[in-house]
């Protein structure tokens, strides 16, 4: 933090930022007592409700915001350092609050595509320290990540086998898989379909991109050694998240739609029968 500011704002919760949106659209800097954090919080989340349909609109008319949606792709939602640029260059604002406020109102965006993610994850325990590093990465670069421990509440009373598989079976762009020697051993979360993962690889669609983790030993019979991957001993997570932000813009710029997970396997598996 600078001066009590959070210079990792990605990693804030929602309404960590909307208290910190207070606090700068009140005056009060970063110095909040505990029994303020609520009243900054309602106070931001009422300004910003009675203010976003105007903001979007000086947004979206700005040349900045139209530099990028010429390079956009279908679907793609706009990142928050645009916003942000936007918000400071041509609107004026302070850095401080132009950057929280751009988190938040590319947060919004990326919530309304119902149903659908940029990138979905899966990993073995082991993993869990680095993959929600990169999840907290990606989220700040505005990707929409499906996490299964972001899943406790939403799950708690129910199979979450099932549920896992109901998830991945509902679009996602991009699937990730953490493949280690502990991942390998377990079993791949998805009722082991691992041969089947690998056909569809081999299928050179790009909708999986294996991330090899550690000296695991992959048979070749498994995966090719012609498949190109990413290696997490060779990039921080920051690193990685930026690769698969580029990844996804690709996706969108070529009008790659999201793939129906549960339809990608079904088809592998029928391809190796």
């Amino acid at each position: 933090m600078t001066d009590g500011f959070p210079l990792d704002l990605g990693s804030s919760s929602d309404d960590e930022l909307y208290v910190l949106l207070g606090a700068e659209l009140d005056g009060a800097g970063v110095g909040i007592s505990p029994a303020d954090r609520e009243r900054y919080q309602r106070f931001a989340r009422t300004w910003l409700d009675n203010k976003r349909s105007q903001l979007w609109r000086r947004i979206q008319g700005s040349e900045t915001y139209r530099l990028w949606l010429d390079s956009a792709g279908p679907g793609q939602v706009v990142d928050p350092d645009t916003v942000d640029r936007v918000l400071g260059e041509q609107e004026g604002w302070d850095p401080r609050p132009a950057a929280v406020l751009a988190l938040l109102l590319v947060r919004e965006k990326c919530a309304e595509v119902v149903g659908s993610y940029d990138i979905a994850v899966a990993f073995a325990q082991e993993q869990r320290d680095y993959v929600h590093a990169l999840v907290v990465a990606a989220k700040a670069l505005a990707l929409k990540v499906f996490y299964e421990p972001d899943m406790t509440n939403a799950w708690w009373g129910l199979n979450f086998v099932q549920e896992r598989r109901k998830v991945y079976g509902q679009r996602a762009l991009h699937f990730v898989p953490f493949i280690s020697t502990k991942y390998l051993s377990d079993g791949i979360p998805l009722d082991g379909f691992s041969a089947a993962m690998v056909r569809a690889i081999e299928r050179g669609d790009r909708y999986i991109l294996p991330v090899l983790v550690g000296d695991v030993a992959v048979p070749p019979e498994l995966l090719s050694p012609h498949i190109g991957v990413m290696r997490a001993d060779d990039h921080s997570p920051e690193e990685l998240a930026a690769h698969m932000r580029v990844v996804v813009d690709d996706s969108r710029r070529r009008g790659m739609a999201a793939r129906d997970f549960g339809a990608v396997v079904h088809d592998a598996q029928r391809e190796l029968r």
